[in-house]
């Protein structure tokens, strides 16, 4: 999927987020600049904590972390 093609278009606060063994690592780059200098992204150390139950508090803190800094139009 072209993701780094269509970010242009969005307009809204965007996340790009990945881990360091994720398949679409190499995609994290160019997708984060793609989405513009007001996007924010984040590399998880190690796999994907979805694919670890054990740190899925780690995932939710991250995710949790950027929706609190928007601020409401």
């Amino acid at each position: 999927y072209p993701a780094a093609e269509r970010l242009a278009a969005v307009n809204c606060p965007t996340f790009v987020l990945t881990a360091e063994t994720d398949p679409l690592y190499p995609a994290y780059e160019p997708t984060l600049a793609a989405a513009g200098t007001d996007a924010q992204g984040h590399i998880i150390p190690g796999a994907h904590p979805l694919h670890a139950p054990g740190r899925r508090g780690e995932y939710a803190r991250v995710v949790t972390d950027f929706f609190s800094q928007i601020k409401p139009a």
